[in-house]
Formats: C-alpha cells, structure tokens, sequence
C-alpha cells in the first residue's frame, strides 16, 4: 500500500501524478468522484479503498487506510531571485559545476520513482532547518556560480543540484513539483517557507504544488 502517486486541484481540476510511471494524468469520472468524495468526507469507504490503491493514492496511518491528500505548502512571498545578489559571493565553480554534472547524469541513470525516494531518504536523515541568512546567502552563490556554467539550465537538474549544495551545508529546503494547465506544464523549484531559493514569485505561484520533499 505504499503510496506513489500524489495528486492536486488545478483549475477546479484534479490532475495525478503516478510516479511509478513518471506519469501526469487526469482521472476518469469515476475516480474523481471518488477522489472527491474522500476529500470532503476525511475517511475512505471500504467499497472505493481498491481503486485508490491501484492508482497509488491510499496509505496507511496508523494502520487505517487513508487518502493521500494533497500536499500543502507555504505560499511563496519573496524570491531570492529578486534579492540584491551582491551581498553573497559566488560559490567554487568547480564543485556547483560538477553538482549539476551529477544531478544530470543521476536524472539520466534513476527512473523518476527511485529519483524521488533517493530524495526522500536521503532527506530523512538530514535534521530539520529553518530559514536564516547563511541558507539564503549560500543559495545565492550557488545562483551565482551557476550561471558561469556552460550548461544549460533545466529546471529539475538545476533544482537537485541546489538540494546536494545546501544539504551538505546542513541546510534542508523543500523540493517542489508544481503543474498548471492549458497548456499543461510541470515545473519544479526550491523553497524554505515562504522563500523561493530558485525561481521568481510570479511564475512559481502560476504552478499549483503536486508533490513536495
């Protein structure tokens, strides 16, 4: 019963996303009444528990089976990438380049699933941190050397890479995974609170949250 998939309400829509087969999908009218129903009601009858586990979203808490709701996270209020980035120098350019080596080569080498709980057992070990000014000051020199790199940016990549920098500095910022529709985009960043480390307010907040780590 463990859960891959994760799901979101997007445009009065709700879109899955099935991590197992790297998938975003739209659930039939059946599955979104139930998936509704579940929402409204905080329990999962009996007779709909098969169908939500066959898509991935029932998991058990406390040994009864629940629905995997949608996750929730700060609405994003600054963005480093609007902050005076002179205040912070840029990181050595030859370990931010070969992080983003690496996250592109891992990318290529790990189906999304095993991608995603690589994150998240990886971060399971990591103690917990809040924000402060040494996480938004190496998140901008990580910004700054980035751009130094002959290669080009892509928004997952360059997000796992930010994660490797900062969790070897103790620091330990969400992973977001964010979609909106017509046209269907998926999107992913960093954040810390309320604090975008990576993107920009206005198009981070055009995305609605499917998935966070």
């Amino acid at each position: 019963m463990e859960s891959l998939s994760s799901f979101c309400t997007c445009s009065d829509k709700l879109i899955i996303l099935d991590e197992k087969r790297d998938q975003y999908y739209l659930p039939d009218a059946e599955l979104e009444a139930i998936l509704r129903n579940a929402m409204s009601e905080g329990l999962v009858p009996q007779d709909v528990r098969p169908a939500l586990n066959d898509v991935g979203l029932l998991q058990l808490i406390d040994g009864v089976p629940r629905l995997r709701m949608p996750v929730e996270i700060c609405v994003p209020g600054a963005s480093l990438l609007e902050s005076d980035a002179a205040i912070a120098p840029p990181a050595n350019i030859f370990e931010v380049g070969a992080l983003v080596l690496k996250s592109n080569m891992f990318l290529r080498a790990l189906p999304f699933a095993a991608r995603l709980k690589h994150l998240r057992a990886r971060k399971a070990r990591l103690k917990q941190s809040s924000p402060s000014p040494a996480l938004s000051a190496l998140a901008l020199s990580f910004l700054k050397a980035r751009r130094r790199i002959p290669i080009e940016p892509v928004c997952l990549a360059d997000s796992l890479a930010m994660l490797d920098f900062l969790w070897r500095r103790g620091h330990v910022p969400q992973f977001i995974i964010g979609v909106r529709l017509n046209p269907f985009t998926a999107h992913c960043w960093v954040q810390t609170d309320e604090l975008l480390l990576n993107e920009a307010v206005d198009f981070a907040t055009a995305f609605t949250p499917i998935q966070a780590i």
